[in-house]
């Protein structure tokens, strides 16, 4: 971690030097942060939804996540859960303002899961920095597995995800102030994957954001979020989680001119209970952070990275982003 903050201190400082004048920070806030593991993706609809400002006619977004993550966890009792694989998602995002104070946002992912190429990449690094994955040396580099031995004796394997539909999400907003909205966000079980990568039910999010500017070029924002999916049965089904929280909180710091940095944390509760596995049975908490680009016509370009703060976490071990938003 302290590479990482010396690393993101000396990009800003360069820049800064850079431009002679820094122009005020805009009434953007944070970006969108969805999670890509399937473990998460098969049961919470949950999300960071940022603040969305007023604006005229329609707003769109789309972003790439790309992301390595091996969890290779051995029960008390010798069971294995191995998920050793590369995911992308791509989502297509689109909002427009219904009144003064409410707005509809509808979210189009495609995904992708599969063997990857990033391993050794990777394994150099997170040495570099200096979080070495041990889980990673007991696996061949670029070789896909899943699997989830189960107390009850099932076993439970997923194949590989050729680019799939995922579950469409509809969300109607409303700004109570200039500085709090909530969301009520829904999820469509309109995945076109096999099982184990979508979640084949309806579920209910409720999104509270709230902002403050606590500087002309430092924004804050935090969020409470509460989400509910009935449980689907079949092998899994005993050990779904059902209710939901998420909580974030982040920063945005124009630093020079059009060009800003950001990190927000982010805490999603557990999404399965009696497994035995800590990857499937624990909370996560993950950093999301990266660079925005503020174009001239009023978008932003977006480049970032999301790390796993807790190895035991259902965290994915990184995570590329990059977005553009209209």
């Amino acid at each position: 971690m302290r590479q990482l903050t010396a690393s993101l201190a000396l990009v800003s400082a360069l820049c800064a030097g850079a431009t002679a004048r820094v122009a005020a920070q805009s009434d953007s806030g944070l970006p969108a942060h969805y999670s890509i593991n399937p473990v998460a993706v098969d049961r919470s609809g949950l999300y960071f939804e940022p603040y969305r400002v007023p604006h005229a006619g329609w707003r769109y977004a789309v972003q790439l996540d790309y992301g390595n993550m091996i969890e290779y966890g051995q029960a008390e009792d010798g069971r294995l859960y191995l998920l050793d694989a590369e995911a992308s998602t791509f989502h297509l995002n689109a909002s427009r303002d219904l009144g003064a104070r409410s707005f509809f946002i509808a979210d189009v992912p495609v995904s992708s899961v599969y063997a990857g190429v990033m391993d050794g990449f990777l394994d150099w690094y997170h040495n570099l920095i200096g979080i070495p994955i041990p889980e990673r040396q007991l696996r061949p580099r670029n070789r896909f597995d899943y699997r989830i031995e189960l107390p009850n004796g099932d076993t439970v394997v997923h194949h590989q995800l050729d680019p799939a539909l995922g579950d469409i999400r509809l969300g109607l907003g409303v700004r109570h102030s200039d500085a709090v909205q909530s969301v009520l966000s829904i999820t469509l079980p309109t995945t076109t994957g096999a099982d184990g990568y979508g979640r084949n039910t309806l579920s209910v999010s409720l999104l509270n954001t709230w902002r403050a500017r606590w500087h002309p070029r430092l924004r804050y924002e935090g969020s409470f979020d509460l989400g509910y999916t009935p449980a689907t049965g079949g092998a899994m089904g005993q050990y779904q989680d059902r209710t939901f929280l998420a909580l974030t909180s982040g920063v945005r710091w124009n630093f020079a001119g059009v060009s800003s940095m950001f990190g927000n944390l982010y805490y999603h509760s557990s999404y399965y209970s009696g497994t035995g596995f800590p990857s499937l049975d624990r909370p996560e908490l993950s950093f999301d952070y990266g660079f925005l680009f503020r174009t001239r016509a009023g978008g932003e370009w977006r480049l970032g990275m999301t790390e796993d703060l807790i190895p035991t976490s259902p965290a994915i071990d990184v995570v590329f982003k990059v977005g553009r938003s209209w």
